[in-house]
């Protein structure tokens, strides 16, 4: 394809480009700024800056990336060793108080044989 250079000269008018017509949307946070523009002084600067974790206060990852709570059993297994636990510990509480309060018959002994 020939460049520009070589192209035949007329006497009509340049064509124009038309509009490019922009359909409605989300229009963008700011402007987009010149490379000359002054950067604001009162904005503090992330770069070169390590984030710290807000649950085992390392550095290199935030608490929602944190792993150190993780025990790695599967929610289905916590329900159950929690199930467990608690059972345990409501027939301990149970045998306490069942030694500490006298059984009362709240009906008389059946006569039927």
């Amino acid at each position: 394809m020939p460049g520009q250079s070589e192209w035949v000269e007329t006497n009509q008018l340049a064509s124009i480009a038309l509009h490019v017509y922009k359909p409605p949307g989300r229009p963008p946070k700011q402007r987009k700024r010149d490379l000359e523009d002054p950067r604001n002084p009162y904005r503090v600067s992330r770069m070169n800056k390590t984030i710290k974790c807000g649950k085992c206060q390392k550095e290199g990852h935030n608490a929602r990336g944190c792993k150190a709570g993780i025990t790695g059993e599967t929610p289905w297994q916590r329900r159950d060793r929690l199930a467990k636990s608690k059972a345990a510990q409501g027939s301990k509480s149970t045998k306490t108080k069942q030694t500490a309060t006298p059984q009362i018959a709240s009906q008389p002994p059946s006569t039927r044989s």
